[in-house]
């Protein structure tokens, strides 16, 4: 996996004989370290480009798990149009060939100095609308906390138990994830619901993704759908 590393650092765009350098996003100890018969996908940040994106997806095969690389400066708002069209493109590949193919995140493991990666393949990209039918149905029977991360550090948290809000605060996010078991009823099922401002970088999202993940357990669990706004 090392090797790789260094390729997808200085990836060389071969059609058009320009260096491009996709800086990943680090996190602080990767759960899966290990991905085989693979294909990469790349999202450069570019200034040149009106979007300052440059989307490379064209060497990957629907058969094989895909290594989305994504650098870690752009903001969501850049990057979700990228992943919305990536999931809409995996999700026709199942329905036709019932693959069990995965997609990840490429990120940099600082525990291990080498590549970790974070599964995202049943991950729903989302906008917020107006439309009702964009709300989740709330389970009286579960405990459910609604999660914004904000672009300045910040996080609203809200949560509901048997059709009754238990809570609404603002906090900042280290303080956030400091005391994020304090949330967390143990003799109930609890479900995540959370959302992001698109003006949050990749590395910032992935970030929280990383940690959020590393609280799943059994009456844990984090819904897949994922909002912007």
């Amino acid at each position: 996996m090392k090797q790789y590393f260094y390729l997808v650092v200085l990836f060389v765009l071969a059609s058009c004989a320009v260096e491009r350098v996709v800086q990943l996003p680090d996190i602080q100890s990767a759960l899966i370290t290990e991905v085989s018969d693979t294909s990469p996908v790349y999202v450069f940040y570019d200034e040149a480009q009106t979007d300052s994106t440059l989307f490379n997806q064209k060497k990957i095969t629907s058969s094989t798990n895909w290594l989305v690389n994504i650098d870690k400066r752009l903001t969501l708002e850049k990057v979700l149009p990228h992943l919305q069209s990536l999931q809409n493109k995996r999700n026709k590949v199942d329905v036709r060939k019932n693959t069990n193919t995965k997609n990840y995140f490429t990120c940099n493991d600082l525990s291990t100095q080498n590549l970790g990666f974070i599964d995202f393949t049943d991950i729903k990209f989302s906008e917020f609308s107006d439309d009702d039918s964009d709300v989740p149905d709330i389970e009286p029977t579960t405990k459910s906390i609604f999660i914004h991360f904000f672009s300045e550090d910040l996080v609203s948290v809200a949560s509901f138990y048997n059709n009754q809000q238990l809570d609404d605060n603002m906090l900042e996010i280290n303080d956030f994830f400091t005391n994020f078991k304090e949330l967390i009823e143990p003799s109930v099922s609890n479900m995540i619901y959370s959302s992001f401002d698109k003006e949050l970088t990749f590395q910032q999202y992935i970030t929280i993704k990383s940690k959020l993940n590393s609280f799943q357990k059994d009456n844990l669990m984090i819904d897949s759908k994922e909002y912007f706004d």
